[in-house]
């Protein structure tokens, strides 16, 4: 645009634009919202119009601050614990949403349920461990010679392994319920 503008501004949008270091687009825009000030002679009230894009974009409201304008004044106070609490309260609702939406696919167990578990299968495997030696006692008597003993001992283990290897139905456990 050349000239001086019509509306009684004394300036350009590309004058404002250098004044605030802006881009003429965002000098465009902020006149499209109301946020440039002018004095009563039309000229840019440079402070001013900083202040009130500062206030606009204020980022405990929603807004986000404008590098370009001199960034929004800083939070601090009540304004940085709000924004503090606001940001803690939804990260938190999310990780509770995500909780449930798990439970409710099978993802997540209660931790009791899981150590229940964990305990049953720690118990069968020492004790089919332990029943080794009176199960294969006398087989083992009557062997010609230790590799023989070692493929008896191999087959043996591998059998109580493999019996413990699956996970019991967790839904089991407690009912049903995970």
């Amino acid at each position: 645009m050349s000239g001086k503008p019509r509306d009684g501004r004394s300036y350009t949008n590309a004058d404002a634009a250098r004044v605030l270091g802006v881009d003429p687009a965002t000098v465009k825009r902020w006149r499209t919202r109301g946020w440039l000030v002018n004095r009563p002679d039309g000229s840019l009230d440079v402070a001013g119009t900083r202040q009130r894009v500062n206030q606009q974009r204020d980022p405990t409201l929603g807004g986000r601050a404008d590098r370009g304008a001199g960034g929004a004044a800083p939070v601090s106070g009540d304004g940085a614990r709000l924004l503090k609490a606001r940001a803690m309260r939804e990260t938190l609702s999310a990780k509770l949403l995500q909780i449930e939406i798990d439970k409710q696919e099978g993802r997540l167990v209660e931790r009791e349920v899981a150590e229940r578990v964990v305990l049953d299968v720690i118990t069968e495997a020492r004790t089919r461990m332990e029943a080794l030696p009176a199960r294969i006692a006398s087989r083992l008597v009557n062997c010609p010679d230790a590799r023989t003993i070692q493929e008896i001992l191999r087959d043996e283990i591998e059998t109580a392994l493999r019996s413990i290897s699956e996970l019991p139905d967790i839904g089991a456990q407690d009912g049903g319920a995970a």
